[in-house]
């Protein structure tokens, strides 16, 4: 047997359309299995496509945490071009040394800064995996959540862009998000799994 998952698929698969007599009609028996798993071990053939379906997933995985990590770099990039547009818009009201960056003369402040306005996405009402439109987290689930983003990401993130992530995700951090987050990673910077490279700021301390 050879498989190769899309997007279809995968949306069939979260919701199985249902013959008269109730059964799903969709999916074949393998993907069955995964959407609900029986009660004995798979055996044979249709374990070994499980496993080779496995394998794809979890190669796809790998390049999705790859597409993450470039877009994450990239939104940064847009940040900066947005407040230095911003900022060349208004003016510094100081003449600074092209080389040294120094400050040569301060013109005076009669101008107003133009704010870089980024609110956090709302959730888009889909239906998630957990079942819910968007959930509330809190806890060990916020912090199983943010370790998962720092392992898929591979790079520090600041809690904004912690909380934008997880909202994108349908999961809305409790009250006021930047404190809700900071409390559920105490436990794992304490054990070492997630470290604080700067304020606000979290870095994955372990290995994949």
């Amino acid at each position: 047997m050879t498989f190769t998952p899309d997007p279809e698929l995968i949306e069939r698969a979260q919701h199985p359309e249902r013959g008269p007599d109730g059964r799903l009609r969709t999916l074949d028996f393998v993907e069955v299995s995964i959407l609900r798993a029986p009660p004995f071990p798979a055996r044979g053939e249709v374990r070994a496509e499980l496993l080779a379906r496995r394998a794809i997933a979890e190669d796809d995985l790998a390049s999705s945490d790859r597409d993450l990590a470039a877009l994450i770099d990239r939104r940064r990039d847009l940040v900066e071009r947005i407040r230095g547009c911003n900022l060349a818009l208004v003016g510094t009201g100081e003449v600074r040394d092209r080389e040294t960056g120094e400050t040569l003369q301060v013109l005076g402040r009669w101008h107003k800064r133009i704010p870089f306005v980024d609110p956090q996405p709302e959730p888009d009402g889909r239906s998630r995996p957990h079942g819910n439109r968007s959930m509330i987290v809190s806890g060990s689930r916020l912090r199983i959540e943010v370790v998962a983003l720092l392992r898929a990401s591979a790079r520090p993130l600041a809690l904004p862009e912690i909380e934008r992530l997880l909202r994108l995700g349908g999961f809305v951090p409790a009250g006021r998000p930047s404190q809700t987050i900071s409390n559920a990673m105490r436990s794992a910077i304490r054990h070492g799994r997630v470290a604080i490279v700067e304020r606000g700021v979290y870095e994955l301390t372990q290995p994949r």
